[in-house]
């Protein structure tokens, strides 16, 4: 779905720069790539907390170890 929004607003030809925020779990590099060939210069993610034990007991069905540090996908 990301892929082909990006395949849209690639053949309009010109980008409108926006932001968005996002789980960490969602985000691929994939993903990253065509939201900043959309326009997309910035993404918020949130993960709460750097403790499973935490992340376990809010019931956020996340593991740290999938999230993964990407440097400079932007």
């Amino acid at each position: 779905m990301v892929e082909e929004f990006a395949q849209t607003v690639e053949s309009y030809g010109e980008a409108v720069p926006f932001k968005i925020q996002s789980r960490a779990d969602l985000i691929s590099e994939s993903t990253a790539s065509a939201l900043k060939r959309a326009g997309c210069t910035e993404i918020w993610m949130g993960v709460e907390s750097g403790s499973q034990k935490i992340l376990d007991a809010m019931d956020k069905g996340i593991k740290l170890s999938t999230i993964i540090q990407r440097d400079n996908v932007f």
